[in-house]
């Protein structure tokens, strides 16, 4: 079911995709990096990743309300998964 995006909605909307787009994105983009590289997490960053994670999930009732938004929160879950899933890989190889 798709609705509308109320006027305080469309707010939230900007708000949290701008936060994404400057600042999570780009931190996660590196994070990734570092772990392929073979790289493990600092604390900070595990942090960071798991503020994220729990940002996505409180998003997620958002895009059933609008499904214009499932493929973003199914990409950025998706590089939630292979962050973690090749830090662990990481860890257990160290």
């Amino acid at each position: 079911m798709k609705s509308q995006l109320t006027k305080k909605e469309q707010g939230v909307v900007k708000a949290v995709l701008d936060r994404f787009n400057n600042q999570r994105l780009p931190a996660l983009i590196e994070m990734k990096k570092h772990v392929d590289g073979g790289g493990l997490l600092s604390d900070s960053a595990i942090r960071l990743l798991e503020d994220s994670i729990e940002e996505a999930k409180s998003g997620q009732h958002f895009a059933e309300k609008h499904s214009e938004f499932e493929t973003l929160i199914a990409q950025v879950s998706s590089l939630y998964q292979q962050i973690t899933a090749k830090a662990l890989e990481n860890q257990k190889a160290k």
